[in-house]
């Protein structure tokens, strides 16, 4: 019952991030204080951009397995640094509002790009079991570990395989002196 709860809980949070409301708007502000901002937008296509950044940075709060993280963040003063795991997370959402520009500039539909970017992220939301998602990396340390166990490579080592045999002297010294 208790599991059950805190994933609610969590669903909400991450509901709230989508919609860019109530804590998810607090959390994205922080975000945005202390994340330039790469593209410059236009104000027609700044709102739908920014909806599109919140509802993919929920995705990649709950893929990556930060929600714990991205809650404890509300709880900090707001003129401490957030966590460098979350701006990561947050600059990364952010690479969208160059495709609304760059549609934009192409003449495409950003209405129809808008539309696409919220139904697949509202899916991955609701829809993805947590069995799918990246495990959680608690420390740098852990990082570290599992990158060096990847990269590891599989050593060959060659046998010889060598057959002994037995020669007494007068054969050894009748085959030098031959």
């Amino acid at each position: 019952m208790q599991e059950s709860l805190s994933s609610l809980s969590d669903d909400e949070f991450l509901m709230s991030i989508y919609n860019n409301i109530g804590q998810g708007a607090q959390l994205i502000s922080k975000m945005k204080e202390h994340v330039e901002d790469r593209q410059q937008l236009l104000k027609s296509i700044e709102h739908e951009a920014n909806d599109a950044c919140a509802a993919l940075f929920a995705v990649y709060i709950k893929h990556y397995r930060r929600i714990d993280l991205a809650k404890r963040e509300l709880l900090r003063r707001d003129d401490e640094k957030p966590h460098n795991k979350l701006l990561s997370i947050y600059e990364c959402s952010t690479d969208v509002k160059i495709l609304f520009t760059t549609t934009r500039a192409q003449g495409g539909n950003l209405n129809e790009l808008y539309k696409q970017i919220k139904m697949n992220t509202l899916f991955l939301l609701l829809y993805i079991r947590e069995g799918n998602l990246i495990p959680i990396i608690e420390t740098d340390e852990d990082l570290s570990a599992l990158l060096n166990l990847t990269n590891i490579q599989p050593k060959k080592t060659i046998i010889i395989s060598t057959t002994s045999f037995t020669m007494d002297k007068s054969k050894i010294c009748s085959s030098f002196t031959s």
